[in-house]
């Protein structure tokens, strides 16, 4: 009679071992997606900056071409 509450036991030890497992599995997954995302974001900001600064050249170019 008393391998009903020991299967039962080993059971719930192995199904929570596999829930760990996949858990683990899905937040070791999105956290490469989520640095492969910053990184495609951070190459972006550093070219929005750059059209930044060619907008703020033009800016000035234009201001000055108009008091000329």
């Amino acid at each position: 009679m008393i391998w009903v509450p020991l299967g039962v036991l080993i059971g719930g030890v192995v199904l929570s071992a596999i829930v760990f497992g996949f858990g683990a599995y899905e937040l070791n997954w999105k956290a490469r997606r989520l640095r492969a995302d910053l990184a495609r974001l951070e190459a972006l900001n550093e070219r929005l900056g750059g059209l930044q600064s060619q907008i703020a050249e033009a800016q000035q170019r234009l201001a000055a071409a108009g008091k000329s």
